[in-house]
């Protein structure tokens, strides 16, 4: 009998189904990760009307939105505007409707990229063929990432359980741009069940909008030194969005983990993933011995063997490198996105000289080598991080 959890989305806060949840608590059949991924046959709307074009994202608002939210909302220009309200947060299982449940192993929970919307202002977001997804939402229920989807195996509908022990019915897929490429969306409402409280603002202007404009009334209504930060998309003409790979892109270049908080930023990887995803290894230049994912190392290898081919190596100091491989969070207090490093996917260069926050001091040589082997530079950011390197894309 085919298994449907489509009246979980009218139950947000509730477990998975109670024969779903005997299975997943009385069976000594665990599923892996990996138990299932296939997608769907069926074609995913794309975000292809103007509005959606022409994004302009507001960050670091904080306690500024309740008056900078109905301020943009109404400027010439702006044709809508939603707040999303985003963290990582920690699965404990999954299922596809008319198949058994996945879950990580024993102990462990997998960490994903959840964002929350009111769906009403977020309906004006959408294509209309795929406008049904904001009642979805305003049920109490999830609309998953094309990508998101594929990880999780479930083409269309399904269900998701939270560590808190918030169940939550999956009731459709979107393209990734629909999403902002969170890996799952979800209600304000069942948000606030999961705690999601990192804020911003995405605003959609029309194309004879003038962005600048707009970003001049955004500082002009944020108080003074808010720190509020605009970006734009594609032909906006503002600072453009950033180039780093998405959560559920990393997971699908890298690899997805279970893991579990450890102590202060830390968390536990499962040894499995590492075992399979990681190797311990020295570079050229890099004389230290380091873990990295082993796609990502290879860059590494790449990179500071061009560096030493041109005589540069004198310049990478190599008893201040930091490192590779390590689980954790980006800040403290848990409410932070996961770091790269926990992938294995960005390492750092002279560190003591390159601090968060502060002026970089690496060469720009040695930049512009590495950022030519598939890495983003952390010196690029608006409050620089000159030690880290990023990996974004595969080199051949």
């Amino acid at each position: 009998m085919k298994r449907t959890l489509a009246y979980i989305a009218r139950r947000p806060g509730s477990y998975i189904a109670p024969g779903v949840a005997l299975f997943l608590f009385g069976s000594l059949m665990l599923v892996s990760l990996t138990a299932f991924r296939h997608t769907s046959d069926k074609p995913t709307a794309t975000a292809d009307d103007p509005a959606d074009r022409r994004i302009i994202i507001v960050d670091k608002v904080a306690d500024h939105l309740p008056t900078l939210f109905p301020a943009v909302r109404e400027l010439p220009g702006v044709t809508a505007t939603v707040e999303f309200k985003k963290g990582t947060r920690w699965l404990s299982s999954w299922v596809a409707d008319g198949y058994g449940p996945a879950t990580p192993p024993t102990g462990y929970f997998v960490p994903v990229d959840v964002a929350a919307v009111d769906p009403n202002f977020y309906r004006e977001f959408l294509p209309e063929g795929v406008k049904h997804h904001a009642d979805t939402l305003a049920g109490g229920g999830a609309i998953l990432s094309q990508t998101s989807s594929e990880l999780r195996g479930i083409p269309s509908s399904g269900g998701i359980s939270f560590n808190n022990g918030t169940g939550v019915g999956v009731g459709g897929v979107v393209d990734d741009s629909l999403t902002r490429n969170h890996e799952i969306l979800v209600s304000t409402e069942v948000g606030a069940q999961l705690g999601l409280a990192q804020q911003y603002l995405v605003v959609a202007v029309s194309p004879e909008a003038d962005a600048g404009a707009i970003e001049a009334h955004i500082d002009a209504s944020a108080p003074p030194g808010a720190g509020v930060r605009v970006r734009g998309s594609a032909g906006t003409g503002l600072e453009p969005l950033s180039a780093l790979l998405s959560v559920a892109e990393l997971k699908r270049e890298l690899g997805e983990f279970s893991a579990r908080p450890a102590a202060g930023r830390a968390i536990q990887i499962h040894q499995g993933w590492i075992d399979k995803n990681t190797v311990e290894t020295t570079v050229p230049v890099l004389a230290e011995q380091f873990r990295c994912h082993k796609v990502v190392v290879r860059q590494v290898e790449a990179a500071m063997a061009e560096i030493q081919n041109r005589g540069l190596g004198h310049l990478v100091d190599t008893g201040d490198f930091g490192g590779c491989f390590t689980g954790r969070y980006i800040s403290a207090g848990g409410d932070s996105n996961l770091s790269r490093h926990s992938w294995g996917a960005a390492f750092d260069l002279n560190v003591q000289g390159n601090l968060y926050g502060r002026q970089p001091t690496i060469d720009q040589r040695i930049v512009e080598i590495i950022e030519s082997f598939g890495f983003s530079w952390g010196g690029h950011w608006d409050k620089p991080d000159g030690m880290h390197f990023e990996f974004i894309k595969r080199h051949p």
